[in-house]
């Protein structure tokens, strides 16, 4: 085009806006270019408009964001299962967690079933050996909802260890809680009295006192506990 220069003149800033498709549609180029997009004088604006002088306070702000440390999350941040059984509140590394699941009945196993091997039970179509943690910590049982050779429980946890997984009924069950391991306190005697120490750790959570379980010691106990 012949004067572009001229031509923006004549036709006015952002005329596409005015006289061209996103206006009244009245512009003689239309009938050349047919759409503003394909005219030289819509592309000649494009270019001014990243020509145009950054803002000084806009220079100021991308340097401080550019130049602001980056946040790194801390090492000694823990993401950990938070659960209750009895008066006990519990937590087990997330690495250690695979789900949580509701109301499963954990089946008798004649000859097998004892303090510590509460049964099997069902999940997603795989049976699990079902295991009272409480035994282990010399705790209170978590109570069934029903009794008999099937025992009903209302909350329970998946845990997996490198070559097994088993499942343990709790009372209640928490969450997900992100805890820093500098905050981390010795454990309470109503845990360590068990038979072998399962946890050295605790943490707050408000005005609850929360024991980390050890997973490593406890599928070692249940592995010596359970040999047939």
């Amino acid at each position: 085009m012949a004067n572009l220069e001229k031509v923006i003149f004549d036709k006015g800033p952002k005329c596409w806006n005015r006289i061209g498709i996103y206006g009244d549609n009245s512009c003689d180029l239309l009938v050349s270019y047919d759409h503003c997009k394909n005219c030289p004088v819509y592309t000649e604006g494009g270019r001014k408009l990243f020509k145009r002088e950054i803002p000084e306070e806009l220079i100021n702000e991308w340097t401080e964001q550019i130049s602001s440390p980056k946040e790194i999350e801390s090492d000694s941040q823990e993401s950990l299962i938070v659960f209750r059984i009895a008066d006990e509140w519990l937590a087990v590394k997330t690495v250690s967690f695979k789900e949580a699941v509701d109301s499963k009945f954990v089946h008798y196993v004649p000859g097998r079933t004892n303090d510590y091997l509460l049964g099997l039970t069902n999940v997603n179509g795989e049976l699990l050996m079902c295991i009272s943690l409480s035994a282990f910590l010399s705790l209170n049982r978590v109570k069934p909802l029903e009794n008999g050779d099937a025992k009903k429980y209302k909350s329970l946890l998946v845990l997996e260890s490198s070559d097994e997984t088993y499942v343990i009924p709790v009372d209640e069950h928490y969450g997900v809680f992100k805890s820093d391991t500098q905050n981390y306190t010795k454990a309470p005697a109503t845990i360590t009295k068990s038979e072998t120490t399962l946890t050295s750790n605790t943490f707050e959570i408000g005005d609850r006192t929360v024991s980390i379980i050890d997973t490593n010691r406890l599928f070692d106990m249940i592995n010596s506990k359970l040999k047939w």
